[in-house]
């Protein structure tokens, strides 16, 4: 992902632009994601936007574990997207391995698309700065009927973490979370 150019340019202030994400779908449907390594994004490694059915299964997602090296480096950041399945994935970063948002802010709220139907399974993910699974903050669409099982969150500061910030509104509601491990996870 030729990740480290850009965390060198953060980390010294001179970001002109947003870094980008490894992979970005916009308004896509009926999309599969499988058996791919994707190492050292930018940014945010896979960000599916306004989607419907998005499959990723199979997948190795490996980012530096420290923040401070390599800052925002989510795993997998389901955006305003519906009909999710993820199974079977590895993630090793310094941000959260799995993101769940729906807009942010005004722009959530006018679109007023929510993340819903989502299914984690056989998740491993592995970040000693964040969390295995966060909803938030960027959720002003609403996050509904996520369900996590049988994840094993390895060395995570958090294991589940819903996020939010004064003023950015949205709801989350239905979640589950059954058979997870969390070893050497700070907070549940």
């Amino acid at each position: 992902g030729q990740g480290q150019v850009w965390w060198e340019h953060h980390q010294r202030g001179q970001e002109k632009y947003t870094r980008g994400h490894l992979i970005e779908l916009l308004w896509s449907t009926d999309i599969e994601m499988s058996k791919v390594t994707l190492r050292n994004s930018p940014f945010w490694t896979v960000h599916p936007v306004y989607c419907r059915g998005f499959h990723a299964h199979d997948l190795t997602i490996i980012n530096p574990i420290s923040g401070k090296v390599a800052p925002n480096t989510d795993g997998i950041d389901p955006d305003s997207t519906s009909d999710v399945l993820i199974e079977r994935v590895y993630i090793a970063t310094g941000d959260d391995c799995i993101a769940i948002k729906s807009g942010w802010d005004e722009f959530g709220y006018e679109y007023g698309v929510p993340s819903q139907n989502i299914t984690i399974c056989d998740l491993t993910c592995t970040t000693p700065s964040s969390a295995g699974v966060c909803i938030g903050s960027e959720m002003s669409g609403g996050v509904s009927d996520v369900h996590v099982q049988r994840a094993h969150f390895v060395d995570c500061s958090t294991g589940l973490r819903l996020k939010t910030g004064r003023g950015r509104g949205g709801y989350i509601h239905d979640i589950r979370m059954e058979d997870v491990t969390m070893p050497r996870t700070q907070t549940a």
